[in-house]
């Protein structure tokens, strides 16, 4: 148990690491850049973010899955390499469609910007594919020593250039770094991986029944019909202020929307470690054992993430002006309605069918959160504009939660009840951190009044 939480902890210190550098070039860009500037930049990374996520949540769990069925070295190094290509594939294809359907996606965001800028941009998807995945290939082949390395280092590369590009140049020299960047650090890891998948006995492989192209996409091909399913459901609302309200209102709606990903870190860094785990003990009928485990990963979860998101609600005016600057203050109430939903986003509902070989599962509840999303979306900007917009994505949020907790109740037959998921102690560590840090700001206020 030690070493699980050990390797998290790695996993985590090493992609906080890559994740604080795209915060700071967040940051630091939206002061730089003007609205219009940060808008088409914010643009392309939302088209970014979403085709990493569908690739980013099927491939490296499917890494995780068939790596724990094979003991012998060479036998995950084959399963790496066999996702290696995958990864390329699917980015140079992604690539591809951008390049391809650039006009249709100029219009969806209604900005003829973005046109001239996608016919460079389309290599970027690719490249990220490449880069982030490394963490993922160094925890399954057990070189997790090296995420402390690998990390600062593409963090470092593509942080201090564009930074250095926004400071001294202007927005073309930011969008050209940023591209060159990626490159360099897609490079580094398509070194390193080919280093580390390479077959110290090249005579040994793994049998073609056990493991095969066929056999990953089986089962990855739920898992990326969820994640795209679930992106389009959780980024609905960017899409729609940026195709009704203009860019400068989708400039100021996304740096409300901003939230730090160190609930998502957490929660993948724990997720990646607690996979095989989990995988046994549903194999083995250990009931009692996954929910020790599950309790025990929600608990230490909760000790670092509610504090963070009880401060970040409660003081959500004050983040945005002393972050972003006073231009971004409006910002603030769609930040606070978004931080509120904080504590939800480190728990894995999905993780439970992911385990148990039915990623189907995970279909199913994108679908009807897509759906959720969706209508809510749509009915709250027409009724408070941005700030609907946002009360709608954390109502459809908290209502998968729910579904999803019952879905996970019937598929173990109630071995795993809804509180099981999300302990009480949750709610109740949660509300009394709000509780007092609401008191603390009011007394506050009142000393300084």
């Amino acid at each position: 148990m030690n070493n699980m939480w050990g390797k998290a902890l790695k996993v985590f210190i090493g992609t906080s690491v890559l994740q604080v550098s795209s915060i700071l070039n967040f940051i630091v860009l939206a002061r730089l850049l003007t609205s219009q500037e940060f808008g088409n930049l914010r643009q392309l990374m939302l088209l970014n973010q979403v085709l990493f996520t569908v690739l980013f949540t099927a491939v490296p769990i499917s890494l995780l899955y068939f790596c724990g069925m094979f003991s012998q070295v060479n036998e995950k190094k084959e399963v790496a390499y066999k996702h290696l290509v995958l990864i390329i594939i699917c980015g140079l294809v992604c690539s591809l469609g951008i390049f391809t359907f650039r006009s249709a996606i100029t219009d969806i965001f209604a900005n003829n910007e973005l046109f001239e800028l996608l016919g460079v941009f389309f290599v970027f998807p690719v490249l990220y594919m490449l880069y982030n995945a490394v963490p993922t290939f160094l925890i399954a082949l057990d070189r997790t020593h090296l995420i402390k390395w690998y990390c600062p280092a593409i963090a470092f590369v593509n942080t201090f250039f564009v930074l250095a590009a926004a400071w001294f140049g202007d927005f073309t020299d930011v969008f050209y770094t940023i591209i060159l960047s990626a490159g360099f650090s897609a490079g580094v890891a398509l070194l390193l991986l080919s280093a580390l998948i390479k077959q110290s006995q090249p005579g040994v492989a793994v049998d073609p029944k056990r493991l095969s192209y066929r056999q990953i996409i089986g089962y990855s091909w739920f898992l990326v019909a969820a994640a795209l399913i679930s992106i389009l459901g959780s980024k609905i609302d960017q899409f729609v202020i940026s195709n009704k309200l203009g860019i400068d209102v989708f400039a100021i709606y996304v740096v409300g929307a901003f939230q730090i990903p160190i609930y998502s870190i957490i929660q993948s860094s724990v997720n990646s470690v607690m996979l095989p785990q989990i995988t046994a003990h549903i194999a083995n009928n250990e009931w009692n054992e996954l929910r020790l485990l599950w309790r025990e990963s929600v608990n230490k979860i909760s000790l670092f993430a509610l504090p963070l998101a009880a401060v970040l609600t409660v003081f959500s005016s004050e983040f945005i002006t002393l972050v972003f600057g006073e231009q971004y203050r409006s910002a603030s109430t769609i930040f606070l309605i978004f931080s509120l939903l904080a504590p939800i986003k480190c728990i894995s509902f999905g993780l439970i069918f992911r385990a148990s070989g039915k990623p189907q599962y995970d279909v199913i509840g994108a679908s009807v959160f897509l759906i959720l999303s969706s209508v809510l979306t749509l009915v709250g900007v027409s009724i408070w504009g941005p700030v609907g917009a946002a009360v709608g994505v954390v109502l459809a949020t908290l209502l998968l939660a729910c579904m999803m907790s019952l879905m996970v109740k019937a598929h173990t037959k109630g071995e795993i009840g809804v509180f099981d998921l999300i302990p009480t102690f949750f709610f109740y560590r949660f509300f009394g951190l709000l509780s007092a840090c609401w008191i603390f700001k009011a007394f506050g206020e009142w000393v300084l009044s």
